[in-house]
């Protein structure tokens, strides 16, 4: 499982913030958290690859 954050800029590289996730107590969840040096909509991509399958998902939030 990989959780990835990023903030576009136009005319400028994406600014990836830094993203920690790791295995929750109950089996099959994760807790993670993202630290964003300034406020603005962010993209957040979640990725897994296990047993009961693959996939991914992106949604996007507003920091303030």
């Amino acid at each position: 499982m990989t959780l990835n954050t990023s903030m576009t800029m136009s005319g400028m590289s994406p600014m990836i913030a830094g993203a920690t996730l790791s295995p929750d107590k109950t089996p099959g969840r994760y807790v993670g958290t993202i630290t964003f040096p300034d406020g603005g909509t962010r993209q957040v991509t979640v990725t897994w690859d296990g047993p009961a399958g693959k996939g991914s998902t992106k949604f996007s939030l507003s920091v303030r």
